[in-house]
């Protein structure tokens, strides 16, 4: 008997993604599935934490993909820009974005429309203001 489940290998290979605060907790989780799923990942962080931020890029570059550690504020929207095109510059483009917090999220939508980058989806999770 064969089986059709999609272990979801690969299925993500071509994709570039930055995840905001990707470096712990649920951003890791989702830093680590899109590496896993083949994507190239870049993941900003406050840097408060740059061991952790070094642990899941160690994680996830044993998938195999590019990994591009950007420490900085997002929620200042200056230092959120400057992230952005970091990421788009380390992966050679970008076509999604996943912020977790509501602020990164509008700093985000603010520095796409600023800067020029069509054609990126930016997903969010941040249904509750913190």
């Amino acid at each position: 008997m064969t089986s059709n489940v999609d272990t979801s290998a690969e299925k993500l290979r071509g994709r570039k993604t930055m995840i905001a605060d990707g470096d712990a907790g649920l951003g890791r989780e989702i830093s680590l599935a899109y590496a896993r799923g083949g994507a190239d990942i870049a993941i900003g962080y406050c840097g408060d934490d740059p061991d952790a931020a070094e642990v899941t890029g160690a994680i996830a570059r044993a998938g195999g993909g590019r990994v591009a550690l950007l420490p900085g504020d997002l929620t200042d929207a200056d230092v959120c820009a400057d992230v952005l095109q970091r990421a788009v510059q380390h992966l050679d483009g970008l076509d999604t974005l996943i912020a977790l917090e509501r602020p990164v999220l509008l700093n985000l939508s603010r520095a796409l429309r600023a800067l020029s980058l069509p054609g990126i989806r930016l997903r969010s999770l941040a249904a509750l203001p913190r």
